[in-house]
């Protein structure tokens, strides 16, 4: 499992070891998740599971989305503290 701070840096070590699966946000230091995610499928095509807070179910965020590529999208706020094997258990779910 890997973990990068911003989208230019997971883009580096994507280079150099291509993920079974990514989690992005939508808000995200110097370069949205949206246009991440659009770089990303047009670069190396991958499970991209798309997790935030901030976007409300229906919002026009979540069919951009889906139209530049995410295989999962999981909306609203975090009501609990899941274990870490648990979150990674939901994400290769995807």
């Amino acid at each position: 499992m890997g973990v990068a701070q911003d989208p230019i840096i997971a883009a580096q070590k994507i280079k150099r070891q291509i993920p079974d699966v990514i989690t992005l946000d939508i808000e995200m230091p110097r370069m949205d998740g949206l246009t991440f995610l659009r770089k990303i499928m047009q670069q190396h095509p991958m499970p991209v599971a798309i997790c935030s807070s901030l976007v409300c179910p229906g919002a026009d965020t979540l069919d951009k989305a889906i139209k530049y590529g995410a295989a999962e999208i999981k909306v609203g706020g975090v009501s609990k503290v899941m274990p870490l094997d648990q979150i990674s258990d939901e994400i290769f779910r995807v």
